[in-house]
């Protein structure tokens, strides 16, 4: 058995501890002969059984290797795209688990800052049923086009900047695209563990080549 990939859930200390299940639900999984058993570990399922390995498109990055057998890496190849230098793409999330409106505001202010609404043309898209006031300042996508991941839509519109809060899609599009320049508004206010080691999720970001704004006050 192995695990692949989910986003950037194995490069980071994602601890599930066990909830109360309320009666309710356990008639139901009892009902539906769907018997589960509580779990309590990493949300990638490491401490779920025994692995064969991993198929990871960051293997080096990964916390928990010890637990994964044989990690084998994902090529990612890299795509050149004719981009336009004065389009970008938001990439809006719901970030009020950890960022207050004002915080949210500063953020989106200092974007408007380093691309100027003057000179730059923004498209918005949403994060699945999130949409703000934001989006009243920027193209909208049809529906289709919203529906699709970031990863693909940047290969429709060719922008030449992405950016987003701390979307995981940075990361990809970066990888893929390195043509595209990827910032995070806010990653690095955004504490994670890895390895047991407490940082702000900028610095994984970093890594890949993603710039983080405000990563240098930390």
């Amino acid at each position: 058995m192995y695990i692949y990939e989910d986003g950037i859930l194995n490069y980071y200390d994602a601890v599930q501890r066990n909830t109360f299940v309320g009666f309710g639900k356990r008639l139901l999984s009892w009902l539906g002969l769907m018997p589960y058993r509580p779990y309590k570990g990493h949300l990638a399922g490491y401490d779920a059984g025994c692995y064969d390995g991993a198929f990871l498109s960051m293997p080096t990055l990964a916390v928990r290797r010890d637990s994964l057998g044989i990690v084998r890496a994902l090529p990612v190849p890299a795509k050149s795209l004719s981009v336009d230098p004065h389009l970008v793409l938001f990439l809006d999330q719901n970030v009020s688990a950890f960022l207050d409106g004002v915080q949210r505001q500063s953020c989106v202010d200092e974007m408007f800052r380093l691309y100027p609404l003057a000179e730059f043309r923004y498209v918005y898209k949403p994060h699945h049923d999130f949409c703000s006031e934001i989006s009243h300042k920027m193209s909208r996508l049809s529906a289709a086009e919203a529906a699709l991941p970031a990863e693909l839509l940047v290969e429709k519109i060719c922008p030449g900047h992405v950016v987003s809060f701390f979307s995981s899609a940075l990361i990809n599009i970066r990888n893929v695209f390195p043509g595209i320049s990827c910032v995070s508004l806010a990653s690095s206010m955004v504490p994670i563990s890895r390895g047991g080691h407490q940082e702000p999720l900028s610095k994984l970001f970093a890594q890949v080549g993603v710039e983080c704004l405000g990563a240098g006050e930390q």
